[in-house]
């Protein structure tokens, strides 16, 4: 079966929407695994050529939208210099300024937030999520045993967001095999959410 992904139409999904974590604590290894993480998510974009738009966050965020450049959004977040504290709210709101209905947001974090709850954080992802009509897939990577996400969202999923806490070097292999189940509803045609 050919793959006709014009638009993005087949996949589902309009757009995609990076978040990712450039705090301190993400400095060296998480953030090498970010990067790569990025990087399936951004193949998915490429395969359902669809426009990617990215956030950077730690206790400020920016944005900016790459329509099919895709090179350059990975270039983007490759070039990051991690430093500050981990505040995924600011993230949240400058998220809204990117998004178009029918997104697919992957959120890479370490998770180790900063003068916040991690439940509140969630309720905003899922507010966003149900606004945009889209879906949130918030992924933490080597989570520390104190992470505050572990404790106040361990196993919530719904149909608007998905979290996954993911340990050493597994965050781009579970975002590869999420980024498949999507190709695969796409060669499918099991258009639903």
């Amino acid at each position: 079966m050919a793959l006709d992904t014009a638009g993005g139409e087949e996949s589902g999904f309009n757009h995609v929407l990076l978040i990712v974590d450039i705090s301190l604590s993400t400095d060296g290894k998480v953030f090498d695994e970010e990067c790569r993480g990025a990087e399936s998510v951004i193949a998915f974009a490429v395969k359902a050529d669809i426009p990617v738009s990215v956030v950077l966050f730690n206790h400020a965020a920016q944005g900016k939208d790459f329509g099919r450049s895709y090179v350059d959004a990975a270039i983007y977040i490759e070039e990051a210099c991690p430093h500050g504290s981990t505040s995924l709210q600011p993230a949240i709101e400058e998220a809204e300024s990117h998004m178009e209905p029918k997104s697919l947001v992957a959120v890479i974090t370490d998770g180790l937030l900063v003068d916040s709850s991690a439940r509140d954080e969630y309720n905003s992802l899922k507010k966003l999520a149900q606004k945009w009509e889209s879906k949130v897939l918030v992924c933490i990577a080597q989570p520390k045993p104190n992470n505050p996400m572990i404790r106040e969202i361990e196993g919530d999923r719904d149909g608007d967001v998905e979290v996954y806490f993911i340990d050493d070097g597994g965050l781009h292999k579970v975002l590869a095999e999420r980024m498949a189940k999507e190709l695969r509803r796409i060669q499918g045609g099991g258009l639903t959410r």
